[in-house]
């Protein structure tokens, strides 16, 4: 009996300690973080359902489509240029705050005229009269971008603590705002956009007041220029441009293939499965930085492991809360949103698998071979495209989620086959000088 008990306390803190080798202080920060920013996003789904309905549901998701659509996009790969600028050069931190903060308002305004073009002539002729609203979600953008390289900054110089306050105090803004707009009797479409395009105040005023004065730069400091930045993230543009495009492909599908009732049931359905993608973003950037760092590279054996605890992590998730969705949909957005349960309950597979590629793609972008996500992304939106088009008939709208999880499968499995290949043959060498001036 005494030896049963001390091979199970061995057991016990050998397990303790091979999971501290995969979850540092950061790591669980981060994660706990996240699930934090899931719960205000959730609340953020409750408020939105209860004030406008179904129907004008539908009418705000078409409203902000294409603002959060490209607001990665429009940043140009930047955002991933600064992380890796900043992880490499951290007494260059001041002069690229003060670069980022043009940089952000740069692209902010240049992706809102994007939006303003694509509100009047890409979006389908029953719609077409939310153009205005459109415009008004588009103000977000400046302010977001800002946010968000700064936020790089951060997550580049492993300032994690900072990094996961800045985003509390950005993601508590929307769903506060809505709270505070319900309880005064707001229903409308117009109201929440308006506070859409507000929101991302809270976060920027945080990481201003956050930031010592010694930080702040009021003269030029030593750093990247905003065109030095802007040529450094064009390796990175195409991959965000591919994987976000490809990403919301299927409320592109809704907004254009169905009625509002209908989108309105797919938005209250996106924010129960992205449940399934918090721990992955969370990982997603350390995945980053362990791809960027040129010291303990990982082995085929270690990235193995790693993918089979994620996907692991990911099935006992799906599992777990598709047994509880249906009754906790309906409690939470109400019954006027049963027709959502469906659509949630197939997204749940097709978010788990969505976040393993998350993680996967990280690592490739860290080790600067982010073209490998383009190439995989487009082939998983073949296939969903493909497939979309040979159910619809059938299946309708549950077709698109359905054609989701083939195309998210098919693309996740590239990346990781990709990750092995790259691991395997190179195991990142030494870059040469031209090489190194260049990463």
């Amino acid at each position: 009996m005494t030896d049963g008990v001390g091979l199970i306390g061995r057991g016990r803190k050998s397990l303790v300690e091979a999971l501290q080798k995969y979850i540092s202080r950061d790591i669980f920060a981060t994660v706990v973080t996240s699930f934090v920013l899931f719960g205000f996003m959730t609340l953020q789904g409750v408020f939105l359902a209860r004030m406008l309905g179904p129907d004008g549901r539908g009418q705000y998701a078409t409203a902000v489509f294409y603002t959060q659509t490209l607001i990665y996009v429009g940043m140009l790969g930047t955002q991933y240029a600064v992380a890796r600028w900043a992880a490499r050069k951290h007494k260059d931190a001041v002069g690229l705050i003060y670069s980022t903060r043009r940089l952000g308002m740069l692209t902010g305004f240049g992706t809102m005229l994007v939006v303003a073009v694509l509100a009047f002539t890409a979006l389908p002729p029953d719609k077409r009269y939310l153009a205005p609203l459109c415009l008004l979600c588009s103000l977000f953008l400046p302010f977001e971008h800002v946010r968000l390289l700064w936020l790089s900054v951060d997550h580049g110089r492993g300032d994690f603590r900072r990094y996961n306050m800045s985003r509390l105090a950005a993601g508590v803004a929307f769903p506060l705002l809505l709270g505070i707009a319900w309880a005064c009797g707001a229903h409308t479409a117009f109201v929440a956009s308006i506070l859409f395009a507000a929101s991302p105040l809270m976060g920027l005023l945080y990481q201003r007041l956050s930031r010592s004065v010694a930080e702040e730069p009021s003269v030029t400091r030593n750093g990247p220029t905003v065109q030095r930045i802007l040529h450094r993230g064009r390796p990175y543009a195409l991959n965000v441009l591919v994987s976000d495009l490809c990403d919301r492909l299927d409320i592109f599908l809704f907004m254009w293939l169905t009625s509002f009732t209908i989108q309105g049931y797919y938005a209250a359905a996106v924010p129960a499965a992205n449940l399934l993608l918090v721990v992955p973003i969370a990982l997603s950037l350390f995945a980053f930085n362990a791809g960027a760092r040129r010291e303990r590279r990982p082995t085929a054996g270690h990235v193995a492991k790693s993918a089979a605890l994620i996907a692991g992590v990911q099935l006992i998730a799906v599992v777990a809360f598709a047994l509880v969705l249906e009754p906790l949909m309906v409690l939470v957005f109400g019954p006027d949103f049963r027709g959502a349960v469906p659509l949630a309950l197939v997204l749940l597979p097709a978010y788990a698998v969505a976040g393993c590629g998350r993680v996967a793609e990280a690592f490739l972008q860290g080790r600067n071979k982010a073209i490998l996500g383009v190439y995989t992304r487009l082939v998983g939106a073949v296939v969903m495209c493909v497939f979309v088009y040979l159910a619809f008939d059938r299946w309708a709208e549950l077709s698109i989620p359905l054609g989701a999880l083939a195309g998210y499968t098919v693309s996740t499995l590239l990346l990781f086959a990709a990750i092995i290949l790259n691991v395997r043959s190179n195991s990142l060498p030494n870059a040469t000088p031209a090489e190194e001036a260049n990463s």
